[in-house]
C-alpha cells in the first residue's frame, strides 16, 4: 500500500507540473480566494448565497463513532465547507444537547456550515422495547400513534437546541420516511371520506366493481384476492390518495410546531432517489407536496460505475435531481447522504473521473450541496479524495455560472403523472418518463417535468416542447388543458397511444389529437427515439439554436450530455460524454471555440471526447462571428 501512494504522488507531482507549464489560465482557474463565512449563509433564488455569492456545500456526513473535532479539522484542511450531523431517535434528549453544542462550536471555529439529520429509523434499545410490532411493515412506521408521539417530542427538542446557532443550514426531520396508517379510526376516517365523493353507495359499487351492503364494509389493509376491489384502480387511487393526504397532514403538523419553537431555522425531508420506481406511492408522502412544505428540498442518492450503457449510472440519479428541482425551482437541493461506489474501478485515472464527473453532473442537474456518506469508498483512494476536493473547490470558483445553468428556464416539459404513477403501480409510465427524460437530456437544452397541478396552473405556457411519455392516466381538468395546449398551436412530441382513463380508473372517450407540431416517437418508445423527437423539433424551428454536440453528419450524440446558457452577455457550454469509449464530436450553433473554465485551456471543435470529462466552456463568439464574415 505504501508503494502504491509513493508511486501515486510521483506521477501527481509530474501531472502538477506538466498543468503548470502548459495551462495558460491555469491560475484563473485554480486560483485561491478568500472563503466568505457561513455563518451568514442564506437561501434565494434556489441557492446558497453569502452576501451576493452564490455557495455550494460539499463535505461529509459526520461518523459518530469518532472525535467531531478531528473530523470537522480534517474538512477544513481539505477546503470543505460542509459536514452533516445525524441524531438517531433513540438518543436522549440530554446526549443530543450534548453532541449538539459540541459540533456547532467545532464548525463555528471550522467555518463549516452544517445540517442536522433527524433518523427516525434508529429506534435500538428502549423504543423497539416498548413498540416491538414498529417495524411490522417492513420499515419504522412514522404512523405508529405511540412512536409519533415520542418522534415528535425529540424534533422540538432538537429544534430548541438548534434556534438561533451559527452554522445551522437546514434540520432535516426525517430520513427515508414510510408510514403505514391503520386502525379503525383511520378505517372510519377513510370511510367517511368516501360518503363525501360518494353518497350512493350503488354509484361506488359500479365505480370500485364492489358488492358493498353498507359504507361500513370497506377495508383498508388485509390479505385480499386479486380480483377483490381493494386491488382494482378506482379503489387504490381513492386509498392511496387518502393515505398520502393523511401523510402530508401529520408533515404538515410537524412543520407548524417546529416554527413555532425555532422559525428561522430551514426545515428539510431526506428522501430516497426511488421516485420512478414501481409501487412507490404505497407508502411514501407525496414528493410534491412535500417540496412546497419544505425550505430545502433533501434526498440521499447513490452515483457509481454499474450501468450497461455508459461510464457512470446515467441517468439515475440525475432524473431525480431534476424532478425535485421540477417541483420547487426556487428551493436549494442537499444531498445529505451522497455515496459514491467505487469498488469496480480499476484504474486511478477513471476513479478520479467518475468522482469528479458525479460532482459536476450533480450541481448541473440542479444539486446545491452534497455531503459524503459516513465510510464512503472516495475516503479510501487518494485520487478519488482529490477529485472531490478539486471539484467542489472549481464548482465554488465558478459559482455564478453555474447558478445561471441552475435558473435557465426549461425550454422541454416532461409530463410526470401522479394519476399515473399510482395506477398499476407506475407501469408503464415511470419507465416511460424516465427513458424521455434520458434521451431528451442529450439534445442540449434545459428540461423539467410538469406535474398535473402545475399544467393546471398555467406551467405549459412556460416551455416549447411537451414531451408525452407513455401515460394511461391524468384528471380530467388535466386532460383539458393539455387537450387545449394542443389545439392551441403547441408543441407535443408522443408516443401513439392516448390517455385512455381519468386517474379513477374510468375510461374517457377523447383523445388528444396530433397536429402540425406533433411529432410522434416512434419505435420502441425507448431513449433513443425521444432524443431524434427533440432533433425533429429542433430542425423544424419548434426549439432555438444553440451551441449542442452533433456528429459529423449532423444528427444529435447519443450519450454525450451538454447544457447551453447566456451569462452576462457571454455564451457557456457545458459537456460531457458519458458513454464508455470516446467519441468524435462537433459543435453546431453560437460557436466551436473557448476556455475550458475547469482545466484552463483552449478548446475547439471537432475534438473527440474522452469519457467522462467534464468541461465548462466559454464560447467565443467573436472568432465565429469574423470567420462567417470572411466567408
Amino acid at each position: 500500500k505504501l508503494d502504491y501512494l509513493v508511486g501515486y504522488l510521483k506521477n501527481t507531482c509530474k501531472s502538477l507540473h506538466a498543468g503548470i507549464v502548459f495551462s495558460s489560465n491555469f491560475a484563473k482557474a485554480n486560483s485561491t480566494s478568500d472563503t466568505p463565512s457561513l455563518e451568514a449563509i442564506e437561501i434565494r433564488n434556489g441557492g446558497f448565497y453569502v452576501s451576493d455569492q452564490p455557495v455550494f456545500l460539499f463535505g461529509m456526513e459526520l461518523d459518530n463513532g469518532a472525535s467531531v473535532e478531528s473530523q470537522l479539522q480534517r474538512m477544513h484542511e481539505y477546503g470543505m465547507n460542509f459536514a452533516v450531523k445525524d441524531i438517531a431517535a433513540s438518543e436522549s434528549p440530554d446526549a443530543v444537547a450534548t453532541a449538539l453544542e459540541s459540533v456547532i462550536g467545532a464548525a463555528k471555529t471550522q467555518s463549516i456550515a452544517l445540517a442536522v439529520q433527524f433518523d427516525q429509523n434508529v429506534v435500538a434499545g428502549d423504543i423497539m422495547d416498548r413498540w416491538p410490532e414498529l417495524l411490522e411493515p417492513g420499515f419504522v412506521n412514522l404512523a405508529h400513534e405511540g412512536f409519533s408521539t415520542l418522534y415528535t417530542e425529540r424534533l422540538v427538542n432538537l429544534a430548541e437546541n438548534l434556534r438561533d446557532k451559527p452554522m445551522i443550514v437546514c434540520a432535516s426531520i426525517a430520513c427515508t420516511p414510510q408510514f403505514h396508517f391503520d386502525g379503525e379510526p383511520v378505517r372510519q376516517e377513510f370511510i367517511q371520506h368516501i360518503q363525501k365523493l360518494y353518497p350512493d353507495r350503488i354509484e361506488l359499487n359500479r365505480l370500485w366493481r364492489s358488492h358493498l351492503a353498507e359504507f361500513d364494509e370497506i377495508t383498508i389493509w388485509g390479505d385480499n384476492p386479486e380480483y377483490g376491489y381493494q386491488n382494482r384502480r378506482a379503489y387504490q387511487y381513492e386509498w392511496q390518495s387518502f393515505q398520502r393526504d393523511l401523510i402530508t397532514r401529520f408533515l404538515a403538523e410537524i412543520d407548524q410546531k417546529l416554527a413555532q419553537v425555532a422559525p428561522d431555522m430551514p426545515i428539510a425531508l431526506t428522501l430516497p432517489n426511488s421516485a420512478f420506481l414501481n409501487a412507490e406511492t404505497r407508502s411514501s408522502v407525496n414528493r410534491e407536496s412535500a417540496a412546497g412544505m419544505m425550505d430545502i428540498n433533501g434526498c440521499m442518492a447513490t452515483s457509481g460505475p454499474n450501468a450497461t450503457l455508459y461510464a457512470m449510472n446515467y441517468p439515475i440519479p440525475h432524473v431525480y435531481y431534476t424532478l425535485m428541482r421540477s417541483y420547487t425551482p426556487d428551493k436549494p437541493i442537499l444531498n445529505l447522504k451522497g455515496n459514491i461506489e467505487l469498488g469496480d474501478v480499476d484504474s486511478p485515472e477513471m476513479r478520479y473521473a467518475l468522482v469528479e464527473s458525479t460532482l459536476w453532473e450533480s450541481v448541473m442537474s440542479g444539486v446545491n450541496g452534497m455531503a459524503l456518506s459516513v465510510g464512503n469508498e472516495v475516503l479510501e483512494y487518494p485520487e478519488a479524495l482529490e477529485a472531490f476536493i478539486t471539484a467542489a473547490h472549481n464548482i465554488n470558483l465558478l459559482a455564478p455560472v453555474i447558478m445561471a445553468f441552475q435558473q435557465e428556464p426549461p425550454q422541454i416539459g416532461i409530463l410526470f403523472s401522479e394519476a399515473s404513477k399510482i395506477m398499476d403501480d407506475g407501469v408503464p409510465h415511470l419507465e416511460s418518463a424516465q427513458y424521455a427524460f434520458e434521451g431528451a437530456s442529450f439534445a442540449g437544452y434545459t428540461l423539467r417535468f410538469l406535474t398535473e397541478s402545475q399544467i393546471v396552473n398555467g406551467a405549459l405556457l412556460q416551455i416549447k416542447v411537451l414531451i408525452l411519455p407513455d401515460t394511461l392516466s391524468v384528471s380530467d381538468e388535466t386532460f383539458e388543458k393539455l387537450s387545449k395546449y394542443v389545439d392551441d398551436g403547441g408543441t407535443v412530441a408522443r408516443v401513439g397511444k392516448p390517455i385512455p382513463y381519468n386517474e379513477r380508473g374510468i375510461s374517457r372517450s377523447d383523445v388528444i389529437r396530433s397536429t402540425a407540431n406533433t411529432v410522434l416517437v416512434r419505435g420502441m418508445n425507448l431513449p433513443t427515439e425521444y432524443l431524434h423527437a427533440m432533433d425533429a423539433a429542433q430542425e423544424n424551428g419548434l426549439l432555438p439554436e444553440i451551441a449542442r454536440p452533433i456528429n459529423p453528419f449532423g444528427y444529435p450524440l447519443e450519450g454525450v450530455r451538454s447544457r447551453y446558457v447566456e451569462y452576462n452577455n457571454e455564451s457557456y457550454l457545458y459537456i460531457i460524454n458519458l458513454r464508455k469509449t470516446p467519441v468524435n464530436c462537433y459543435i453546431t450553433g453560437v460557436s466551436d471555440v473557448g476556455q475550458d473554465l475547469i482545466r484552463g485551456r483552449s478548446i475547439d471543435f471537432p475534438r473527440v471526447l474522452p469519457p467522462l470529462e467534464p468541461m465548462l466552456i466559454h464560447l467565443d463568439k467573436r472568432k465565429l462571428e469574423t470567420a462567417l464574415i470572411q466567408d
